[in-house]
């Protein structure tokens, strides 16, 4: 089976159990060695013959964007995620059912 041309990469989280790395940056941005998370995953990705990368960016979406802008060489998109409901993780709340 081949390998998908395209893919997703999920930068919208806040990072907050990495805290204090990600008081100034959401998680897809704190380095590893030389290069953030997300410039490594692009990287392998796009090692991996992956030709259009859609990034859904939501907390410091102006911050994720900046870099994905200076490339050229990868068709990158951006979406911004809302959370739909005030849960931990934007899902939608319980209606109480599996507590019966």
């Amino acid at each position: 089976m081949p390998f998908p041309d395209r893919a997703i990469i999920l930068a919208a989280g806040k990072g907050g159990r990495l805290l204090p790395d990600t008081l100034d940056r959401p998680k897809a941005l704190l380095t590893l060695d030389s290069e953030t998370i997300l410039e490594c995953q692009i990287r392998l990705l796009r090692g991996a013959g992956v030709e259009s990368i859609a990034v859904v960016t939501g907390h410091g979406d102006e911050l994720v964007r900046q870099p994905l802008e200076k490339r050229s060489s990868i068709f990158i998109t951006s979406a911004i995620a809302k959370p739909i409901a005030s849960t931990p993780c934007g899902l939608p709340q319980s209606s109480g059912a599996a507590d019966a």
